[in-house]
Parts: C-alpha cells; structure tokens; sequence
C-alpha cells in the first residue's frame, strides 16, 4: 500500500516537473537599448519615463535632458491657454512651458536639500 502511494505521487511530481519546465523554455522578449525584462514595478517605471523623453521637444527636453525628470509636473487649462509647470525642489526652480514646450517663464524658490526630486 505505501509503494502504491509513494509511486503514485513520484508520478504526479515528475509529471508536475515537465509541465513546469516547458512553461520555463521560452525566448526573452527583444526590447529597446538590449533590455529583456521590463517587467514589475521598475519596468512599467522606466517604460513611461522613457516614452516622456521621446515625446519631448524644443526647450523641455533640453530642460529634461540637463536636470533629468521631476514628479512635479502640473498642467494648466486657463482660458484656453495651456501651460505646465516643472518643479525641482533640489534645485529651487520653477519652469513654466506653453504648448510648444518653450519656457515662458522661471521662478527661483529656496532649494529644498532633503527633498526627492
């Protein structure tokens, strides 16, 4: 009776094993810049920072490119004008964008040292 049994569930774990491994053989994904894993947190992180620098232009990717990214972006509809803003707080800058992504304006606040850009 016990060989029945331990038969039994060496069959059912063996059997398990192949179906796991087949699972496990696959191909990477090919991504952009020879990444193969964008998967997670940290993936879906760097995907939509990566596709904000590419959809950037005129003085907000040179901005983007010199300080680097900033969770402080805010973007107004006032009266049909469009602006946005960028913070950093490290740096104590303000940057206001039109439409176009051209600077219209820059405030200077006291930089923030212990703040996470």
């Amino acid at each position: 009776m016990k060989r029945a049994i331990l038969l039994g569930l060496g069959l059912i774990f063996l059997l398990g094993t192949h179906v796991f491994a087949e699972r496990l053989n696959y191909q990477p994904r090919n991504y952009p810049d020879g990444l193969k894993n964008w998967r997670g947190k940290k993936g879906r992180k760097y995907v939509r920072r990566l596709s904000l620098r590419q959809n950037l232009k005129n003085d907000k990717l040179m901005i983007y490119d010199l300080l680097g990214y900033t969770p402080h972006r805010l973007r107004f509809n006032v009266g049909g004008k469009k602006t946005e803003r960028w913070k950093y707080y490290s740096e104590g800058i303000e940057f206001v964008f039109d439409e176009e992504g051209y600077v219209i304006a820059t405030h200077n606040f006291p930089p923030e040292g212990n703040h996470i850009d």
